[in-house]
């Protein structure tokens, strides 16, 4: 899970899967990957799997068993998700993180003003992605900003967390 520290406040942030598959479509496997590095939760899983009946007729009894199930079950939810995942290709690591960071980072986009420090949240999610040399600029600038005592510009880490996506030529999401 990405746990987000702000001063002295704690909490957990997932993504929400409604807006994962909004925004870029997922593997079984890069769920799974996400879902034990907690970005989603178990009950993502199983949004998952009720978004995708229908769409692969080979696993359409797999996703319907999972879409049923209550995410308190972990044990069955993981085997099944495990079932779905290997009959795909394999996952390149290094793309799926990548892939990951870039969800992540646009969904916060998207929620940016819902939150009271949102340049703390972004430091912690780069925190999490062990701060990737491809947003230097981004590591630079919020850099202490989770602490009590260090103000940061919010406007513009978004800006340039912004102008990161549309270097990336990545799709930039609705703010809410």
């Amino acid at each position: 899970m990405i746990e987000i520290l702000l001063g002295r406040d704690r909490f957990t942030l997932y993504v929400p899967m409604k807006f994962i598959v909004g925004y870029e479509p997922i593997s079984w496997s890069e769920a799974l990957w996400a879902c034990r590095r907690g970005i989603i939760n178990r009950e993502a899983i199983v949004e998952l799997a009720a978004s995708r009946i229908g769409m692969d007729p080979g696993s359409q009894q797999a996703q319907i068993d999972l879409s049923l199930l209550k995410p308190e079950n972990d044990v069955e939810i993981k085997e099944l998700a495990e079932h779905l995942a290997d009959q795909e290709q394999p996952a390149n690591e290094e793309h799926v993180e990548a892939k990951w960071l870039r969800i992540t980072l646009a969904w916060l986009i998207s929620n940016w003003r819902k939150f009271s420090n949102p340049a703390g949240v972004l430091e912690n999610v780069v925190s999490e992605f062990r701060y990737p040399d491809a947003l230097e600029a981004i590591n630079h600038a919020v850099a202490g900003a989770a602490g009590l005592a260090h103000e940061v510009d919010t406007d513009a880490c978004l800006a340039l967390l912004k102008q990161h996506f549309i270097d990336q030529g990545l799709p930039l999401p609705s703010q809410h």
